[in-house]
């Protein structure tokens, strides 16, 4: 009867281990599991500088807008809630105060992370380029621009190839800087510059 009893508790205990090593290899996005996104999409949304959708995907292939890359920059800079909440207006005039992303945004002009465009406006609902990306994350680095060499983009693109931002990214052809950036090479960009 003993025996039977600790043979009970020793099944019970492998049986435990087997399912929670299970669940420590269960990918946090169901649809980022096995692919080269994984190892970024996971750690920056265990660092909460990321999330995915309700439906537990990420959808790496997916554009991703100017307003959701500056968010994901701003909280890799990791400011405290009443720096977010301090922080004067970008002035942009396509930025409401009461929008989702307007204190990350508004963060991110004050820091010169980000600029926006000549005519005043952010376009937070537009499509972030793998250049625009570049930028953000080498203005988060603190990297002043004028220790830039060239003219925008290639000064911003040869400080992120030095930095490494773009290696392990996952391309259809050849590299197009002006080309829309997709969500997972977005995280894959964020998790170097970390």
């Amino acid at each position: 009867m003993k025996r039977k009893g600790i043979s009970m508790i020793l099944a019970g205990l492998l049986a435990l281990t087997g399912t929670t090593a299970a669940f420590g290899q269960t990918a946090v996005f169901s649809d980022v599991s096995g692919t080269p996104y994984e190892k970024a999409a996971e750690r920056l949304f265990q660092e909460e500088i990321l999330s995915g959708y309700g439906d537990g995907t990420f959808r790496p292939e997916n554009t991703i807008t100017r307003a959701e890359a500056c968010v994901m920059v701003t909280k890799a800079m990791d400011p405290a809630q009443r720096e977010l909440e301090g922080a004067a207006s970008g002035g942009f005039e396509d930025v409401k105060e009461d929008d989702w992303g307007a204190p990350y945004i508004d963060y991110a002009a004050s820091e010169g992370v980000i600029s926006g465009y000549p005519d005043g406006s952010f376009r937070p609902e537009g499509e972030v380029t793998y250049y625009e990306m570049a930028a953000m994350l080498v203005n988060a680095a603190g990297i002043p621009p004028a220790e830039l060499e060239g003219q925008w983009p290639e000064n911003y693109d040869r400080k992120a190839q030095e930095m490494g931002l773009y290696e392990d990214m996952v391309l259809g052809g050849a590299f197009d800087g002006n080309a829309p950036a997709i969500r997972g090479n977005v995280a894959i960009m964020t998790e170097k510059a970390l």
